[in-house]
């Protein structure tokens, strides 16, 4: 049982990590692009590295 609450925290973890990776990117990319609104049209041409 122990092992089992072990395992399931180290997968909460790495999640959280992943996400926080994400979000940071996703930040990191705004900034460098000089960009200071959240839409999802700016997040996917930022993804996608759209310069139209």
């Amino acid at each position: 049982m122990a092992l089992l609450a072990l395992v399931f925290y180290g997968l909460v973890a790495l999640a959280v990590v992943a996400i926080g990776s994400f979000v940071g990117t996703m930040l990191a990319l705004q900034v460098y692009h000089g960009d200071r609104s959240v839409s999802l049209d700016g997040l996917v041409r930022r993804v996608n590295n759209d310069t139209r």
